[in-house]
């Protein structure tokens, strides 16, 4: 992959200086777990559980940074993830991202963070995710720790949660590409570090993927420049609510 392109992530940051500043002055980390959010008070306290319990069972001894990207939650969001118990091992950075309001800004922001940071991996975990389990954080991160570049997580859904994805997303991405990707709109994935900071460096950031489509970008990118791809089976995820059919 790309070297990190230092020269073009400082003309082009979604990181405050504060925020560049504490990650360049921290230890050397292993894994960076991000949470983009905006109002997801209600919801994320269950994903910050499920992160501190994976992280304690499964990586005690890796030096972990939890990010939350924030989009300028005018709720307690933010000061869940302040207060939120996490092993000795993990760091905590709470900043709100600067740029074009979407997901896809937030998600640069943590994939920047993790250019930085030089960490091995960079799992992106959404900040309403019904039925997370400790045990998925493991199974993400884990096999890009062992070299594969993007690990996906794959659902068992209701047919109504599942309809958009298994009725046009999966068939495009099948008669276009000829991969059997079953769920190419992954809320969670890991990234091994240096493919995060190849995205990092990408041109499409001022575009509507920062708005919306990240996880959509992520894996056809993947899928484009033939990086080694995981779908990893988690089990049912629960319907997800407030997002637009």
């Amino acid at each position: 992959g790309k070297h990190y392109n230092q020269r073009y992530v400082d003309n082009t940051t979604n990181l405050d200086d504060l925020t560049r500043q504490q990650l360049s002055q921290m230890q050397s980390v292993d894994i960076v777990i991000g949470i983009p959010s905006h109002r997801n008070s209600r919801t994320i306290g269950e994903v910050l559980r499920a992160v501190s319990r994976g992280i304690a069972e499964q990586f005690p001894d890796m030096r972990v940074l939890l990010l939350n990207a924030d989009g300028g939650s005018s709720d307690n969001t933010t000061h869940l993830v302040m207060d939120s118990p996490m092993p000795g091992n993990v760091s905590k950075i709470i900043t709100t991202y600067i740029g074009i309001m979407g997901k896809g800004t937030a998600v640069r922001a943590i994939l920047e963070a993790c250019a930085i940071t030089h960490a091995r991996v960079c799992l992106v975990l959404d900040a309403r995710i019904p039925g997370i389990q400790p045990e998925w954080i493991g199974r993400l991160i884990r096999p890009v720790l062992e070299g594969n570049d993007l690990a996906i997580g794959a659902y068992e859904r209701s047919p109504y949660a599942a309809a958009f994805n298994d009725n046009v997303v999966y068939p495009f991405i099948k008669a276009f590409l000829n991969a059997d990707l079953r769920n190419p709109l992954p809320l969670e994935f890991c990234l091994a570090g240096d493919y995060a900071a190849e995205l990092v460096t990408q041109d499409v950031w001022e575009t509507d993927v920062a708005k919306f489509g990240v996880n959509m970008y992520v894996a056809l990118e993947a899928l484009i420049m033939q990086r080694r791809i995981l779908q990893i089976e988690l089990g049912y995820r629960g319907d997800p609510s407030g997002e637009p059919g």
